[in-house]
């Protein structure tokens, strides 16, 4: 019975993991806390190692893992690998920022940690395309679960960093571009990218990243819906036997509870649950997704 559920447990610890690991980048243009940064590494740690597990507990018999590893086509690979990839990279980051690092050089290790976060909030959709069921035979399967995690990551840039969160723009803007003024043309670029980092984290905070997973929800069922094949999936999610799951975890605990909790203000307490909420839809859309005939 507990096996039913382990894919769903994949998904919300994945986008945990993934969203901690886009946030990491934000918090690190925001020249946030060291220490917090470095936390929320390890959460991210923590998360994807759990997904991991939840993943290898699906075989039954984790030997099983070796012969995934051996198929690099398969979906199994896929989960597995970005995993892996994205606890490498978070334990780097954490690493690097305990031992204090220069700047310039866990920046990079924060990008580079938000590309893993990218790939795996991707491959949790990217695991239910099949080509022999229509309903999983679309690759706007990925959407949803890639907007999920960046609901993740706007939600906990803002748990992490609530109080630099709401000055990120003009004041932040205008101390890097106070910066660029002391620097010599090699070390404006790297100003530069961390204006655009705070521009795109400030375009996404106050609950505006719930918009992702809903427009890819809505991508997939509009491609679902075209085709007579599926069609029938489209409304067994809308008004058939998921729509319960879809309606009231999908949407309403996943999209809009953490968009009211992001809108309500900057405070930790509000965006750290909204950032288990978008967890847990992505869970729930995942879980219903993976039922349709």
């Amino acid at each position: 019975m507990m096996r039913e559920y382990l894919p769903a447990c994949y998904a919300a610890f994945a986008t945990l993991g993934a969203g901690a690991l886009i946030a990491l980048y934000a918090l690190e243009a925001q020249r946030a806390s060291g220490a917090r940064t470095a936390r929320l590494a390890w959460a991210a740690a923590v998360c994807l190692a759990a997904a991991a597990a939840a993943v290898v507990a699906q075989f039954g018999r984790p030997a099983m893992v070796f012969a995934a590893f051996a198929n690099p086509g398969s979906a199994i690979f896929r989960e597995l690998v970005t995993l892996a990839l994205g606890f490498l990279g978070a334990v780097l980051l954490a690493g690097l920022l305990v031992s204090g690092a220069r700047i310039s050089t866990t920046r990079a290790a924060a990008a580079l940690a938000a590309l893993f976060g990218i790939l795996a909030g991707a491959a949790v959709g990217s695991t239910l395309m099949m080509s022999w069921r229509p309903a999983w035979n679309t690759w706007t399967l990925v959407l949803p679960s890639a907007g999920y995690a960046l609901l993740a990551a706007s939600a906990a840039a803002a748990a992490f960093d609530s109080r630099q969160a709401q000055a990120a723009g003009p004041a932040m803007q205008a101390i890097l571009r106070a910066e660029a003024a002391g620097m010599d043309a090699a070390g404006k670029p790297n100003v530069e990218k961390d204006e655009g980092a705070l521009k795109l984290f400030a375009a996404l905070s106050c609950g505006r990243a719930a918009a992702l997973p809903a427009l890819g929800i809505a991508l997939y069922l509009a491609a679902i819906a075209t085709n007579d094949a599926s069609r029938a999936a489209a409304m067994q999610l809308l008004s058939g036997d998921l729509a319960l799951l879809f309606w009231a975890g999908a949407v309403v605990i996943g999209i809009l509870l953490p968009f009211a909790l992001l809108r309500a203000g900057k405070r930790a307490a509000l965006s750290g649950s909204a950032f288990l909420l978008a967890a847990l839809g992505a869970g729930c859309w995942h879980a219903a997704a993976g039922r349709l005939g």
